[in-house]
């Protein structure tokens, strides 16, 4: 909802302009957080589905593998976020500064 307002916000103030702004400035970070979400959202029901039919219903199966995996996969994104995060500290800034001159 932030990112919609931001974009339309922007869009609607500087027309066309705006919208290179909005590509430039949003889009990227947004590129990597959107499907690194989706990703540990998918890897959360998975583990969450097996604890729930093969140790809860079934009573078999071992937890640990589910649980490495799933682990594994949300230090991975993690990570990922983190980078996605640094772009938008670090070098999103420096994108306005220099598209401010365009403006």
């Amino acid at each position: 909802m932030l990112i919609g307002f931001a974009v339309g916000l922007t869009v609607r103030h500087l027309a066309w302009k705006g919208v290179a702004v909005s590509l430039a400035v949003v889009a990227p970070q947004n590129l990597v957080i959107v499907p690194a979400l989706a990703i540990a959202s998918v890897s959360a029901i998975r583990f969450a589905y097996y604890v729930g039919r093969e140790r809860l219903f079934l009573g078999r199966g071992r937890l640990l593998p589910p649980l490495a995996s799933h682990t594994g996969t949300s230090a991975a994104l993690f990570i990922v976020l983190g980078i996605a995060a640094m772009w938008e500290a670090f070098v999103v800034p420096h994108l306005i500064s220099s598209l401010s001159d365009w403006l």
